[in-house]
């Protein structure tokens, strides 16, 4: 068999790392140790790296080939223009951003879909590149399946496999899962090893419990069954090789089912159960759907505000503005997400591409060879898998599903019929794509210094190492001048308060988030700034008008000053955000939040009669009880294992909330309502973490 050549074997290496790599996002730096660099790759402590690696693959591939070759074969020309279309839109989103940073280094990545997406439909030929393409997707999947599986069986609980969460999982494994049925349908007599495949990954994807998931799975199957039977006239072979895979797949599943202890036993659970989310799904509707809703108004109403964009990789940013949801990293939908951040226009190419590219991969079907056939459709059927997934995920916002779903698309126009054509390019337009190739190149590896560099400040600071610190910070910062993150360890490491603010106001010039802000207000607190303090918590209630922390800070601060109006005015706008969904439907449900409950006892400390005490503080206590039986034991079982807390809280935070509980069962017992049982359970909920944190130490 010929060796594939450079440029495609570096294609072939991007998409087999894809879905091993590609899968985290970087919400927070994470410490890596110096000597851990290398586990960290895949372990979930570094994002902007490992997709780094995989994107200087694909760059260095479109580098050679644009310089090497003459005559390259293009897409449609209508494709290729939604193509550069929606990235010279998402390029014009950056212009717009107001957090730069963010904005560069997701850029970046969408740019290297795109290049991708060129350079396979470029130099991977009519059959042999784009099998190989497939293959490499399907056997990245299944070793992603097997690393998923490996999880469960130690834990019994859904699995990452290096990705961010178990949904974003399931939508990389359906990918794979769809490869590996159109290679079984392919080869002739080598199909036990792609059936094995689709096993593999069909059973992690029903292992993550995501019901989206297990439906797309479930749906996709069936179009891919009735497009394989319409393709062909050797229907014998696709009904048994279909139908053996999705037997299996349900036998096993069955089996484990079966296996499971049951709920209320003493061995196991229902959560426990293969399917133990999936039957419980009533219960997390508030939590799953509910959420999405409120998520899709939210992105609906940016768009409103923002008919250009508020820059691509900002939704984090402006998520909690329109007051529906607290600050939530990704949208869930990429439709919608797209028209947020880089205009309607952006949406609507994004949509276009979609629709252009499946009518394409239909196109001619009966009249082409059943083997290509095959591999088209299995390549058909993994991009429909990740639209269908991108409905209620941000599936490309995650590196390795919209770097997988751009080199399927290649593919799959290279197996369509007269959807690609050989062109001349002339050397100057070859060397514009080259040094675009390039451009990109050190645009992500300068991001990936830097996030190595902050993973080893933030492992420093972590283990006390001032040197180490010191060191870390002068690396960075020859580059570090725009990054948000370096000026806030700057700030960390200041010697004086005039330093940390001035850090502090260079981060928030270049991303002006709320926390940002509350520590400038803390800082101009610790130096008797008042008025300023209330500015920049002013300034970070404008981002996120409900922030309960900045409204809590700022209740404080008026009480402080001996404002006790100003404070009570305060307490009742925070009061008001009960009553908002932005209150009720939080994106993690452990975490309650106790600051309104903290308001109502500063209002209750002036009430005039015990009526007015029980009304203001009937429901406190009652929240205060909650998080002594929800939140506090999370952060419990957390410390035990060796992490600071759980979700921001730590063990600090959850005792100063149950001495707020105390205060709030004193002025209730004095007016007269029986608190024993809360008290109990506050007491209890202290015992569990002093336990925790003496197991942490013994």
């Amino acid at each position: 068999m010929k060796r594939l050549d450079l440029p495609l074997l570096l294609l072939v290496l991007a998409a087999f790392l894809a879905p091993i790599l590609g899968g985290q996002l970087l919400v927070e730096t994470q410490p890596v140790a110096p000597g851990g660099l290398l586990a960290a790759l895949s372990g979930g402590e570094l994002a902007t790296t490992p997709h780094a690696l995989v994107a200087l693959l694909v760059l260095a591939a479109a580098t050679v080939g644009a310089l090497k070759r003459r005559v390259l074969q293009v897409p449609n020309v209508t494709i290729s223009a939604l193509v550069l279309g929606l990235l010279g839109l998402l390029i014009a989103s950056v212009g717009v951003s107001r957090f730069r940073f963010a904005s560069q280094g997701v850029l970046l990545e969408w740019l290297t879909y795109g290049i991708g997406f060129f350079a396979v439909v470029a130099m991977a030929g009519r059959r042999r590149g784009p099998e190989a393409i497939i293959a490499a997707t399907a056997a990245g999947g299944a070793l992603a399946a097997m690393r998923a599986l490996s999880e469960y069986a130690a834990t019994r609980s859904p699995m990452f496999a290096g990705w961010n969460n178990p949904n974003a999982l399931a939508g990389m494994l359906l990918a794979g899962y769809f490869c590996c049925l159109g290679l079984s349908l392919s080869l002739k007599e080598r199909a036990i090893l792609p059936i094995f495949g689709a096993v593999l990954t069909g059973f992690a994807v029903v292992l993550t419990q995501s019901k989206g998931g297990l439906l797309i799975l479930v749906g996709v199957s069936v179009v891919f069954l009735v497009l394989a039977l319409a393709w062909t006239r050797e229907r014998g072979p696709v009904l048994a090789r279909v139908g053996a895979t999705f037997g299996i797949l349900v036998l096993l599943v069955a089996g484990l089912q079966f296996s499971q202890p049951a709920a209320g036993s003493a061995e196991g659970s229902a959560s426990s159960a293969p399917l133990g989310r999936v039957a419980a799904a009533g219960e997390t509707q508030a939590q799953s759907f509910t959420f999405r809703k409120l998520l899709y108004r939210t992105s609906l109403d940016i768009v409103k505000d923002n008919p250009v964009g508020t820059g691509v990789g900002t939704f984090y940013y402006y998520s909690a503005q329109p007051g529906h949801v607290t600050g939530t990293v990704l949208g869930h939908n990429t439709t919608l997400q797209l028209a947020a951040e880089a205009s309607p226009l952006a949406a609507a190419a994004f949509l276009a591409l979609a629709g252009l590219l499946g009518y394409h991969l239909m196109r001619g079907a009966r009249r082409m060879d059943s083997g290509i056939n095959a591999l088209r459709l299995g390549a058909l059927c993994a991009l429909l898998a990740i639209g269908a997934h991108s409905v209620i995920e941000s599936s490309f916002s995650y590196f390795g599903l919209g770097l997988t779903a751009f080199l399927l698309a290649g593919a799959g126009l290279l197996l369509a019929s007269d959807s690609v054509a050989p062109e001349h390019i002339p050397g100057s337009v070859r060397a514009m794509a080259a040094a675009c190739c390039v451009l990109t190149a050190v645009g992500l590896s300068a991001n990936a210094f830097l996030e190595v560099g902050r993973s080893g400040v933030a492992y420093a600071m972590a283990t006390q190492d001032a040197a180490g610190v010191k060191s870390g910070l002068a690396s960075m910062e020859w580059l570090g001048g725009g990054d948000p993150q370096y000026w806030m360890f700057q700030a960390r490491v200041a010697s004086s308060p005039e330093e940390r603010l001035s850090a502090l106001r260079r981060a928030a010039q270049l991303s002006p988030q709320p926390r940002v802000l509350r520590q400038i207000a803390r800082v101009q607190q610790d130096l008797e700034n008042s008025g300023e303090a209330v500015q920049a918590l002013t300034e970070a209630l404008r981002w996120d008008p409900n922030n309960l922390l900045a409204l809590r800070q700022m209740m404080d601060l008026e009480s402080g000053q001996g404002s006790q109006e100003a404070a009570a005015e305060v307490a009742r706008r925070l009061i008001a955000v009960e009553g908002k969904t932005y209150f009720t439907v939080r994106s993690i449900a452990e975490v309650i939040p106790t600051e309104t409950y903290a308001a109502r006892l500063l209002l209750a400390s002036t009430a005039k009669s015990a009526a007015e005490t029980k009304e203001l503080l009937a429901p406190a206590l009652d929240g205060y009880q909650r998080y002594a039986t929800i939140t506090a034991p999370q952060v419990a079982r957390f410390v035990a294992s060796g992490a600071e807390g759980f979700a921001g809280e730590t063990p600090d935070s959850v005792r100063q909330r149950l001495t707020e509980a105390q205060q709030v069962a004193d002025l209730l017992e004095k007016a007269g309502q029986s608190v024993t049982d809360a008290r109990a359970q506050f007491r209890a909920a202290e015992e569990e973490l002093g336990k925790a944190e003496a197991a942490l130490r013994g």
